[in-house]
Order: C-alpha cells, then structure tokens, then sequence
C-alpha cells in the first residue's frame, strides 16, 4: 500500500474515532471546535464548514476563493504555512495564528491532507483546523484544557 493510501486510511480511521468520541460524551465533557476546509490546487479556498463562524466570527461564504496561504493568516503564520506546503508531505499539522474577526489571535492547528487524483496529479489540500487556545487578551492567552482522548486521536498521526 503506498504511503497516500495508509495516510488517507489512517485519517478515515481518526475521523470515525473522533465522530464516534464526540457522540458519546457528553456534550460539554470534550469541546471540540473547528472546521474543515478544501482548496485547489493553486491554493484557493473551495469549502469551509460553517463551524469557522463559531470560532473566527466570520461566515464560512468568506473564505471561498480566498488563498490559504494568507486569509485571516497573521504575517509570520503566512509565512510558516507557505514552507509547510512547499514540502509537499501527504500530510502535514501546523500550529498558526488566526485572526478573529474582533482582531484578536487565535492558535489553532491546521491539520493537512494533500489531495490527488488517482493519475498521481496534485489537485489540492483539504483538512481541518482545531481550536488549541482561546483568543489573546493582551499579553497572555488562555489555553483550554486538552481532552486526553483527542489529544491521544491528534498525536496518532
């Protein structure tokens, strides 16, 4: 089995541990926010879970045709996720710094899946970012309390 392949089947298996996790806790025992989201190849987003208004504060719609490599990106994560997928690796996670719609920075972790269709062509990235910090508030910024089950799920990649 070539590498893509075990790495898109170990991502289906942490999806549907992370869906079958997220069912049967309690609703506030594990909070799990983020989105998912899907680009072209260029690097443009071409979806966006509506999950991403909960925690940027902007509509899903927003992102559609917009870069990647720079919407809502502070500079120095712009530049960090750029040479993330200039390595091209099947998969990758980077911890970035997200702009909230009030202007506040958010650390969140992108997880990324390139994308290719079965000729081998690159046809573009999806995957999805979670929410590891809550916004910054000065100088200092609260970090919400891991869940040792999805933190054991997010280091089995």
């Amino acid at each position: 089995m070539s590498e893509q392949k075990a790495l898109r089947k170990r991502l289906k298996q942490l999806f549907a541990e992370l869906q079958e996790i997220t069912a049967s806790s309690p609703a506030d025992e594990y909070p799990l926010q983020g989105w998912t989201w899907a680009c072209d190849a260029r690097g443009i987003y071409t979806a966006c879970s509506p999950e991403v208004e909960e925690v940027l504060g902007i509509a899903a719609e927003e992102f559609i045709g917009q870069p990647l490599t720079s919407f809502r990106l502070a500079p120095e994560s712009q530049r960090y996720l750029k040479a993330v997928l200039e390595r091209a690796a099947p998969h990758s996670e980077a911890i970035l710094q997200f702009i909230h719609k009030s202007g506040q920075l958010l650390s969140l972790r992108m997880h990324i899946l390139k994308q290719q269709a079965d000729d081998g062509q690159e046809n573009g990235w999806s995957g999805f970012v979670q929410t590891i910090q809550e916004a910054a508030t000065g100088d200092s910024a609260a970090t919400l309390p891991p869940s040792p089950r999805l933190t054991r799920l997010s280091t089995d990649l």
